[in-house]
């Protein structure tokens, strides 16, 4: 670890110190309005113990005909799932209204990784290669084969690193808002472009955001922010499958990822559409997630199942033209 990044962590454990609850005490995440309550309540949810390590599953969209609880995806059953991956402090409820979206089109995995929200934490800490471990484990453990990889800031990372380990199989992804620019891969840099970014938030998706932070494991959100610092996503993205295929969605108000930083994380994938968001930040999933649906909905193959409702993939002749312009 460098000096930069063992200032940071001490920095975010002193902070930790000051908004961790008391020892003993559970803390749990509450939704914050009656809508997300009733989202949870049409969700399927299960803790799970994966090489001792917790990880939580919400399942939204019901499985297609003959296709089991326990197995959703089998190849050959025309089906496709998504799989929402979220960023550093947060839980997957901010995903939910993306994840119904895209329940009209397949099944949605979303995964509450190890530490965030009120899962608790592993014994060590895992770094990215090791969350995509355990969201690789619980795709083995769910039958899930081939799914579209949709990850958000750290999901972003977590979902190259998946398909840097298993090019074969992995081969779908949408990255959302990719961190971290090679150019300015330093804290207090990285500090500063988020505050620029959040000035363009709504205070909705501030209050959400600084909730979950405070739900988080503080402590494991310090020992994983340099994991995510340090992580060289251009590099890993590199050794991705001569079949993958790659869309990068950037906010046109996001300082994390510049037009220039996600230009040069597409020159390292042979197929790679980039889009930028108009009017968005650095939280496009939730304020602009239709765009997401539809980047999604790029990579269906035509024999995966559709519902009724498709949303228009862009640059389609239906396409009106909202939520994507093509990026660098």
């Amino acid at each position: 670890m460098t000096a930069r990044l063992r200032w940071w962590r001490r920095l975010t454990l002193a902070v930790a110190d000051l908004v961790s609850p008391p020892a003993g005490r559970q803390v749990r995440l509450r939704p914050g309005s009656r809508r997300t309550v009733a989202r949870l309540s049409r969700t399927a949810t299960s803790m799970r113990l994966l090489d001792g390590t917790f990880v939580r599953v919400h399942r939204v969209g019901a499985p297609g005909a003959g296709a089991e609880h326990e197995n959703p995806d089998v190849p050959g059953d025309g089906r496709v799932t998504f799989v929402l991956l979220h960023g550093v402090g947060l839980s997957s409820i901010y995903l939910l209204p993306l994840a119904e979206d895209l329940a009209e089109h397949g099944e949605v995995l979303l995964v509450d990784l190890p530490g965030f929200g009120d899962v608790p934490p592993p014994a060590t800490t895992l770094g990215i290669a090791g969350l995509a471990e355990v969201v690789e484990d619980v795709l083995a453990a769910g039958g899930v084969h081939d799914p579209v990889l949709v990850g958000h800031s750290m999901g972003a990372q977590v979902a190259v690193e998946m398909m840097a380990r298993q090019p074969d199989a992995l081969r779908r992804a949408v990255l959302v808002a990719p961190p971290v620019n090679a150019a300015e891969r330093r804290p207090l840099t990285q500090l500063w472009r988020y505050l620029q970014s959040a000035v363009h938030e709504t205070h909705r998706l501030r209050l959400l955001a600084t909730r979950s932070y405070l739900t988080a494991t503080t402590r494991w959100v310090a020992d994983i922010l340099p994991e995510v610092m340090g992580y060289r996503i251009e590099d890993r993205l590199a050794l991705a499958g001569p079949s993958a295929r790659v869309t990068i969605l950037h906010g046109e108000h996001d300082r994390l990822v510049p037009e220039t930083w996600a230009g040069e994380l597409a020159g390292r994938v042979r197929s790679c559409t980039v889009a930028l968001v108009p009017g968005a930040a650095h939280s496009v999933v939730v304020e602009d997630h239709p765009a997401v649906v539809r980047a999604a909905l790029t990579h269906l193959a035509d024999d995966e199942r559709h519902g009724p409702g498709s949303a228009v993939p862009p640059g389609s002749p239906s396409d009106d033209g909202h939520g994507l312009s093509d990026g660098p």
